[in-house]
């Protein structure tokens, strides 16, 4: 016959095993109840990298314009309704380098922290323009670290960027877009681009995912990769394609298109689905 032991008996006895251990400071913390467990330390981490917005909330149904320099970094904007207000977020790039120099040079704890950007939110009685500029602050031995600016918004009406020493992303804006950048420009986005658009690099490549419901009259350059359009969708018509240099008029728009790489591939494609597209960089 199988013999059992009383339930309260082993209670009693794992408590008495562990009074001891708890008077020499042994953690008795029960299994899966770990201080400071994963999930905390990601919601403390993304706390110390947000960048606080001044002004009205962004909310969903606001036309908002994003308006982004920063000169020691790339910007990634993605507007998707899945977000019910905008939010601003930076990350520190080569962070483990810079914690190790810092252990190393005793810097003070928050030396990483910033805050490195500021955002405003300058709203009208329709109109608003979410801002984001770089602070003067430093590392402790002078010099600022590369930082890259992401933002999240539940629409994006209209981009104006300006950026250094990395990368531009922007997935599902609409209305007119500017950018000028020493890194890679890539725009994907299922809103039809039907405004001006302008993305200029003197670094790499610019790539642009369209819509079919998009248009424009186009210049694309190239002059040391491809400078290409392409589209299943559509109509093209007074095209002129040559090494490092396409222009012609797509879906009879008249806002204009321009696309230059200066040491890369210039291209616009045309997707059924264009956020779909897998990306190129990050």
């Amino acid at each position: 016959m199988t013999r059992t032991r009383p339930i309260g008996i082993l209670i009693l006895a794992g408590a008495c095993l562990m009074a001891p251990l708890a008077g020499l400071g042994c953690s008795v913390t029960p299994p899966g109840s770990r201080k400071g467990g994963i999930r905390a330390r990601m919601v403390l981490h993304q706390r110390e990298h947000t960048v606080p917005i001044e002004g009205e909330p962004i909310a969903v149904g606001r036309f908002l314009g994003v308006d982004v320099t920063n000169n020691a970094g790339g910007v990634f904007v993605t507007a998707h309704d899945r977000y019910e207000e905008a939010k601003v977020e930076f990350h520190v790039r080569h962070v483990l380098l810079l914690r190790k120099l810092a252990r190393e040079e005793n810097w003070p704890d928050d030396a990483l922290r910033g805050p490195w950007f500021v955002a405003e939110h300058d709203h009208g009685s329709q109109t608003g323009v979410l801002r984001v500029r770089a602070t003067d602050r430093t590392l402790p031995d002078g010099s600022r670290p590369l930082l890259d600016v992401h933002i999240y918004t539940p629409a994006c009406d209209g981009v104006v960027i300006e950026n250094t020493h990395g990368d531009v992303e922007l997935v599902g804006v609409r209305g007119t877009v500017s950018v000028v950048s020493d890194g890679g420009i890539e725009l994907r986005t299922d809103e039809p681009l039907t405004q001006d658009l302008s993305l200029r690099t003197s670094g790499s490549g610019v790539l642009v995912v369209a819509a079919p419901t998009s248009s424009g009259t186009f210049l694309i350059t190239a002059p040391e990769g491809r400078a290409t359009f392409t589209s299943k969708f559509g109509t093209a018509e007074r095209v002129t394609s040559e090494q490092g240099r396409w222009i012609g008029v797509w879906n009879g728009g008249a806002n204009t298109v321009t696309l230059q790489a200066a040491h890369g591939h210039a291209r616009y494609m045309v997707k059924d689905r264009p956020e779909l597209y897998t990306p190129s960089f990050h």
